[in-house]
């Protein structure tokens, strides 16, 4: 007889725990008051005696892995610096204090653990916000595992202080771990190494990596690539193994992500967090045999729910599904109004360019595109939209913004910012086009929405300004400046969107998982969507946060328009 777990949104049950004095109160997430209760997650994972023993053991966890599967060493963790997680941990602690939607959903769930027996491996970017909601999952019960799925995004201080808490992360910026690791075998010696690329701080630090390894080393200067290690530290210090850092090629990409397959015991995940179809994919086609012992995963961005919709109308989708990215508390919030923030915040940190007066191109018209746009204009940009849409494209012209095409956009904007989630939106052609100095910017996914291999194969001459930042010099004699080597920039040269609004998206995640586990064999094979009611607990859960207070229908109108008075108070097909 197979023991089903039972677990169900018990408002009464929750009422009790919280102690809420008004037993109607329809949100299983709304606060009774505000309470401080952040800094009691943050500090009660500073063990000591459990930090100095990791501290202790670390070169031999390191230096001896715990398993071989398929040929590759399964390591503890692999990050850029454990000492940086004090600084991670401040970093992680800080997030707290704005997701008071992930704290509720960690306060409330904790005592209860619903999630025990969940073995979630996450890919997805390494940022303070994404510690918030790992830590939060392994409260809930689960054991996680994490990888990066840009790495450019990885801020390592939060990484190391995951590690500390005892997470296995496989993301980092940087290369000192591996200098630890492998100076004393000398793996490279007998290498005689020619490097092509601008000769910052940081690959100093790899070039010396190299010659500690054995390597001799001869260096030119190319195309630079910088490192944050502070908050990858930071989650190794709190014992969560990290495997992600600021700058991985797209072969140590997949070799952080191989890592988090399987747990230190030897057994497979049984749970994917992804973004950008990155974990699920590699689970599909390189361990197709897990796939079964999967109950379920989710998905946080647009690019990755159009590859699993390929995936899905092909029939080789094997696993349940949960799209986390068509939240109303997601797509509306998280895309829209972070992405319009952190849109600005990373053209400011790249550029330091003055965006009022500039003509500004943003490409696509959706969640992301409305916030870019927006945020733009607020700064004193004249905002130019381009579309394929024409319901999008009409939004974009009653909103006050002139459309056109690419090809006459490309001939007089000074900005652009692609913002869709396709592929060869900026192309060569629209780039031999542009004003002196035009700035290419990336706020949807990936790094293919600008035609960086066009832009690579023709230039003239590369001109490094500073990280992540690099002037092409065209044949046209005129030049465009490239931050982040055409990935987004918001998480590549700034810290991506702010916390609070990334509570809304991570409230998300957890109650996805909860859903999906709780109701094993209850979410068939595809796609699927969070229930409503679950959707408008997480807004609930962030009011209160900010003042914000709500009527309540009368029983004459709720009669009126047949909606219960603690909702939901919109029909699933309702697009806000």
């Amino acid at each position: 007889m197979v023991h089903k777990r039972k677990f169900s949104l018990n408002l009464d049950h929750v009422q009790q725990e919280e102690g809420l004095e008004n037993p109607s109160t329809p949100s299983i997430l709304t606060p009774s008051k505000v309470k401080h209760f952040r800094r009691q997650f943050s500090e009660q994972n500073f063990d000591e005696e459990v930090l100095i023993n990791l501290v202790d053991d670390e070169e031999k966890q390191q230096q001896k892995p715990l398993l071989l599967i398929n040929s590759i060493e399964k390591l503890p963790y692999k990050i850029a610096d454990i000492n940086l997680a004090e600084l991670g941990r401040k970093a992680l602690s800080m997030a707290e204090a704005e997701m008071p939607g992930v704290m509720r959903l960690r306060k409330i769930y904790a005592s209860k653990k619903p999630l025990n027996g969940v073995r979630l491996a996450g890919c997805l970017h390494l940022t303070a916000q994404t510690g918030v909601m790992i830590e939060t999952f392994r409260a809930l019960g689960a054991e996680v595992q994490w990888s990066s799925c840009n790495p450019l995004s990885t801020q390592d201080h939060v990484a190391a202080a995951l590690v500390k808490a005892g997470i296995p992360i496989y993301a980092w910026k940087g290369v000192m771990r591996l200098r630890k690791i492998y100076a004393s075998k000398k793996p490279l010696n007998g290498v005689r190494l020619a490097g092509c690329l601008h000769l910052t701080a940081q690959t100093g630090v790899m070039i010396e990596t190299f010659r500690a390894l054995g390597a001799e080393v001869q260096w030119s200067s190319c195309n630079p690539l910088s490192t944050q290690d502070h908050v990858a530290a930071a989650l190794v210090k709190a014992g969560i193994p990290i495997y992600a850092w600021k700058g991985e090629t797209e072969e140590e990409k997949l070799w952080c992500i191989d890592m988090t397959i399987y747990f230190a015991d030897g057994q497979p995940l049984n749970a994917v967090l992804d973004d950008g179809f990155n974990l699920t994919r590699i689970i599909h086609e390189k361990y197709p045999h897990l796939t079964s012992l999967i109950h379920g995963c989710s998905e946080e961005t647009t690019a990755g729910i159009t590859k699993l919709r390929k995936l899905f109308k092909a029939n080789k989708l094997k696993i349940p599904l949960i799209n986390v990215n068509e939240s109303v508390t997601k797509s509306k919030f998280d895309n829209n109004y972070g992405c319009g923030e952190s849109l600005i915040d990373g053209i400011k940190r790249a550029t330091d360019v003055m965006i009022g007066g500039k003509v500004a191109v943003v490409v696509g018209y959706g969640h992301v595109g409305k916030g870019c746009a927006k945020a733009l204009s607020s700064f004193g940009a004249r905002v130019i939209i381009t579309e394929i849409d024409p319901i999008c494209a009409l939004q974009a012209a009653m909103d006050g913004y002139q459309v056109m095409t690419m090809a006459e956009a490309c001939k007089i904007g000074q900005i652009f910012a692609s913002a869709t989630g396709s592929t060869g939106l900026i192309r060569g052609e629209h780039m031999m086009e542009m004003r002196d100095m035009a700035i290419l910017c990336n706020i949807g996914s990936g790094q293919t929405e600008i035609d960086v291999a066009w832009l690579k194969a023709n230039t003239v001459k590369i001109e490094n300004i500073k990280p992540h930042v690099d002037i092409y010099h065209l044949p046209s004699g005129r030049a465009v400046i490239l931050p982040a080597d055409g990935r987004v920039i918001n998480l590549s040269c700034a810290h991506g969107n702010p916390s609070f609004v990334m509570s809304n998206s991570f409230s998300n995640q957890i109650l996805a998982h909860i859903e999906l586990f709780t109701k094993k064999g209850q979410y068939s094979i595809g796609i699927h969507t969070l229930p409503k009611i679950l959707d408008e607990e997480v807004a609930m859960a962030h009011l209160d946060y900010l003042g914000v207070k709500l009527d309540k229908l009368t029983p004459t109108q709720s009669t009126y328009i047949d909606l219960q008075a603690c909702g939901p108070f919109k029909p699933d097909y309702y697009r806000y």
